[in-house]
């Protein structure tokens, strides 16, 4: 009796000890399922986040290609436009005419044009009567009038036609003609018996290319004290006498 009562505690605890190894294989089995199960769980999140990079990194390519297309074409414009006003530039230099071919050049002014200028430089053109005579060949003959200033006095009219008739002399000295003649006559207006006024010549004078010679601008107030011994020709008005 005693030998089967040990004999089937025996067997209890065998089955005791095959009960508790096939609970810890089960347990471990489980413990292998779940590891799995996070394995997979790791793996896709890992996939899924993989995929959403790969998203974002393409649309900033994208971008990053456009801005390079905009720069290569505002490059390419300003190039062009820089060329066009080149062209515009160039075409404008080339149409357009320089002032030397625009202007014409100044005509040349006859001999007596010249002279006449130089006593409407003298006196003035409202003052300036008239400009006549001939040059021939640098050589010739001139006769000029012109109008006397009004003033204070008949002394200091005639002083002022001996001023104009001194200033005309050094301009006539100055040209590069031979005057066989230099008459200037200064008017004035004159009254006769009646009361009528006309302008009518208060002085006449006369002077040949040696006295053109001799006369010095440098002393321009001798040579007007003695205009009427510097010319071979001199009349004045009894009027500029009273």
């Amino acid at each position: 009796m005693v030998e089967e009562k040990q004999i089937e505690d025996k067997s209890e605890t065998e089955n005791k000890k095959d009960q508790e190894q096939l609970s810890n294989k089960q347990t471990c089995l489980g413990c292998l399922v779940v590891l799995g199960i996070v394995i997979l769980l790791f793996g896709g999140c890992g996939a899924l986040f993989g995929v959403w990079d790969s998203g974002e990194d393409e649309p900033a390519e994208s971008a990053t290609e456009d801005e390079t297309v905009e720069e290569t074409t505002e490059e390419a414009t300003e190039e062009e436009t820089t060329e066009e006003t080149t062209e515009e530039a160039t075409e404008e230099v080339t149409e357009e005419p320089t002032e030397e071919e625009t202007e014409e050049p100044a005509a040349e002014l006859t001999p007596m044009e010249e002279i006449e200028q130089a006593a409407t430089d003298v006196v003035g053109e409202e003052r300036l009567v008239e400009v006549n005579g001939l040059i021939t060949e640098g050589t010739g003959t001139v006769q000029i009038t012109f109008q006397a200033n009004d003033n204070f006095s008949t002394s200091w009219v005639k002083g002022g036609i001996r001023t104009d008739m001194a200033d005309i002399l050094f301009a006539l000295k100055e040209m590069d003609y031979t005057f066989e003649n230099a008459g200037i006559s200064a008017t004035f207006p004159l009254v006769d018996q009646y009361g009528n006024e006309e302008d009518g010549n208060v002085i006449e004078a006369d002077f040949d290319q040696e006295a053109l010679n001799q006369i010095n601008p440098e002393n321009q107030y001798t040579v007007e004290d003695n205009l009427h011994n510097i010319g071979w020709s001199w009349w004045e008005h009894p009027a500029l006498s009273e």
